[in-house]
């Protein structure tokens, strides 16, 4: 869970960031990635931790399992957070934080077909083609 994230897992997400979002190769970069191993235990001004800030802005539906983001949302209906010194989706950084590397070349497809849901077990790495034909079939009363 994420309020147990390890410090190997923390390393993880780091080298995930560095290589994916800023696209930098590790090896040519140490101290970025060094930097980056620390963003997740980090406290910010109000002495939390960016795990401990996420787990405060979702609230589990009992009826589906979803983690229904309660805090600030894009105008497409999906969770966003601070992290990593600018905004970023809440159901990217949930599969991060649970260990998953994210690839900048697939798309990440809600299972339960709630945008707002950032419960890792509800989300999917898939590319494009797959998550859109998805979302055509649950619309068309397929899933």
């Amino acid at each position: 869970m994420i309020e147990q994230i390890d410090k190997g897992a923390a390393a993880r997400i780091a080298a995930a960031y560095v290589v994916d979002v800023l696209d930098i190769n590790p090896s040519e970069a140490p101290a970025v990635l060094r930097a980056a191993a620390t963003i997740l235990e980090k406290r910010g001004p109000n002495g939390k931790t960016l795990p401990q800030r996420f787990r405060e802005k979702y609230s589990i539906d009992p009826d589906t399992g979803c983690w229904v983001w309660g805090a600030a949302k894009s105008s497409g209906g999906y969770g966003q957070i601070w992290a990593y010194g600018r905004l970023v989706y809440a159901h990217r950084l949930s599969l991060e934080m649970n260990g998953v590397t994210l690839s900048k070349h697939l798309d990440i497809d809600h299972l339960c077909r709630n945008r707002g849901c950032v419960n890792p077990d509800h989300l999917e790495q898939v590319p494009r083609a797959i998550n859109y034909r998805r979302g055509l079939e649950a619309r068309r009363g397929g899933r």
